[in-house]
């Protein structure tokens, strides 16, 4: 199984033909918090950009409104300040995914790099130091590491984080997904009980689920550990889920190509 990804989505060629990744289809889902955090984050560098200019190199000088405002807008820079932070952000859990892969694969025998992937930044080390102790804490048995599962007859496919057997709080076999935000969001929830209907499709039953998110910072001192709601209350949900995604792609084609209008003299 292939993973492809393209500009308009991230989907899996199976054997069966080409499914639409889990990540792509919970795009769909409306995301309310994300727009007051970004215009936050967009106030957050304008008010530290006028406290430079205004404190710094404008002091005591006498400055059109124009001459401020470029100056301001030079300190800001040309990229959206929330689409930095969000890249930081990304990078980090990233760097963190990579390198909880790469233990978990030395556990199990499969192949890894030589080397360790290196935890540059303190944030990406304070996550992992989490992880480790989330893991001590349940006595995890890792059997699959960014395992690829499909479900051809849900209609979709993806890469789980970690497949494995945990003997706390309850014994069981359990799909987990690392998050490395500020909370744990109700997608990660689906995201996860898709997985378990994919491995479900591949003869590999579970117990459940959880998502355990890896605080990146000293202020916020420990791992959460999310149990997934039962699968039987999301099979109706995911399966909706899919029918939208399909009704959107329907109507899209129904749809000309869009092409630029000429102008007219």
């Amino acid at each position: 199984m292939k993973r492809v990804d393209t500009p308009h989505g991230r989907y899996y060629q199976t054997a069966t033909g080409k499914l639409p990744s889990v990540t792509t289809l919970l795009g769909l889902l409306a995301k309310p918090a994300l727009i007051p955090w970004a215009a936050g984050v967009e106030q957050d560098a304008w008010r530290r950009a006028c406290e430079v200019v205004i404190g710094g190199s404008l002091s005591g000088q006498t400055v059109t409104a124009n001459a401020l405002v470029e100056r301001i807008e030079a300190e800001v820079g040309q990229s959206k300040a929330y689409l930095k932070t969000l890249k930081e952000a990304q990078d980090i859990g990233t760097a963190v995914h990579e390198r909880i892969d790469w233990e978990l694969r030395g556990e199990i025998g499969k192949l890894r790099p030589k080397d360790a992937p290196i935890l540059g930044h303190p944030k990406a080390l304070e996550a992992f130091d989490n992880w480790l102790d989330w893991r001590m804490s349940v006595e995890m048995k890792v059997i699959e590491t960014e395992l690829k599962v499909s479900a051809p007859k849900a209609g979709f496919a993806g890469t789980l984080d970690t497949l494995c057997v945990l003997q706390k709080p309850t014994p069981g076999q359990y799909v987990i997904d690392y998050k490395t935000g500020a909370a744990v969001y109700y997608e990660a929830l689906a995201q996860n009980g898709m997985y378990q209907v994919a491995l479900g499709e591949m003869g590999h039953e579970t117990a459940g689920g959880f998502i355990v998110r890896l605080p990146k910072t000293p202020d916020d001192p420990t791992f959460d550990a999310v149990l997934v709601p039962p699968l039987a209350d999301m099979r109706d949900g995911i399966t909706a889920l899919v029918e939208v995604y399909g009704l959107i792609n329907a109507l899209k084609a129904t749809l000309p190509a869009w092409k630029p209008k000429k102008k007219t003299s």
